[in-house]
């Protein structure tokens, strides 16, 4: 006999990340906010000691030297270290120098921005989140001028996966971005429900 359970939000693993994000959920209340990527940045890096960060620097070979690894930068500078940690994102030095797989095509298309309005905004802050038809998009006010939005969509065609990249970010700029904030999300959403008339 099968049992089918419900549940809203599901988490596969009980080590430290499924653990701490378990009881991050069970907390209360979810609040989300809005921060700007610089400022979150410079924030995060204001705690680090001084001297730590190492700005404008590329890693351009790494080798493996008994327990150390050697990095070679652009500079010329090398850099001798026992723990090595990728952060370094999409087209990794330190991945292709584990032999990782390369970043491929999910088949999704996602592009997200902020909007800087001349005046006031007046939405509601408050996390908006729309979804149908392939695509996903969301906005989510910083201030009172400020609005961070984030659209992904898959295809249901193969025409438009056929077309360049070039094609498809003018597609999303032209035919979703001019009129995303202000048709799609002003005027035609349910804003009690989150899904589209």
């Amino acid at each position: 006999m099968e049992t089918l359970i419900e549940e809203d939000i599901v988490i596969v693993g009980a080590g430290i990340a499924g653990l701490t994000t378990s009881l991050g959920l069970h907390s209360g209340a979810h609040e989300v906010r809005c921060a700007r990527r610089r400022l979150l940045l410079e924030a995060l890096a204001n705690e680090l000691p001084s001297g730590t960060i190492r700005y404008s620097s590329k890693v351009v070979a790494i080798e493996e030297s008994e327990f150390f690894k050697i990095l070679h930068l652009t500079d010329g500078t090398t850099i001798k270290t026992k723990v090595l940690i990728g952060c370094d994102g999409v087209n990794s030095v330190v991945a292709k120098w584990l032999s990782f797989k390369e970043a491929s095509y999910t088949g999704r298309y996602a592009t997200r921005g902020y909007a800087e309005l001349s005046t006031t905004h007046e939405i509601e802050p408050i996390f908006m989140q729309y979804f149908g038809k392939g695509f996903r998009a969301g906005a989510i006010p910083c201030n009172e001028k400020g609005v961070y939005w984030f659209f992904t969509w898959t295809p249901i065609g193969k025409g438009f996966i056929m077309q360049s990249g070039s094609k498809s970010v003018n597609f999303i700029r032209d035919t979703f971005l001019a009129t995303f904030l202000t048709v799609l999300l002003l005027k035609k959403s349910d804003f009690d429900y989150g899904q589209l008339k």
